[in-house]
């Protein structure tokens, strides 16, 4: 059975569980700007194809691989791991 003051705690509990929830978005939106750092938007040539790839934080430019050619890559190891066990 619900008691006699049910109601006021749902007049008042609905406003608290808002701003809960816009204080928890707002945080975290805060902490994710902090943490993830934006790509940059100087273009690098891949070393491996030559094709124009956003330069990533802390490498080389050099030494910078699109992810068309990081899967390709990732796929001959692979492929190499499994015939080594056969």
């Amino acid at each position: 059975m619900l008691s006699k003051g049910s109601g006021w705690l749902m007049i008042i509990g609905t406003p608290i569980t808002v701003l809960g929830t816009v204080f928890l978005i707002y945080t975290y939106d805060e902490v994710i700007r902090r943490t993830v750092v934006p790509l940059s938007e100087e273009l690098v040539r891949c070393a491996l194809c030559g094709k124009l790839t956003p330069r990533v934080a802390g490498i080389n430019p050099e030494d910078t691989i699109c992810s068309r050619c990081k899967k390709e890559v990732s796929r001959g190891i692979r492929r190499m791991k499994k015939k080594k066990r056969l």
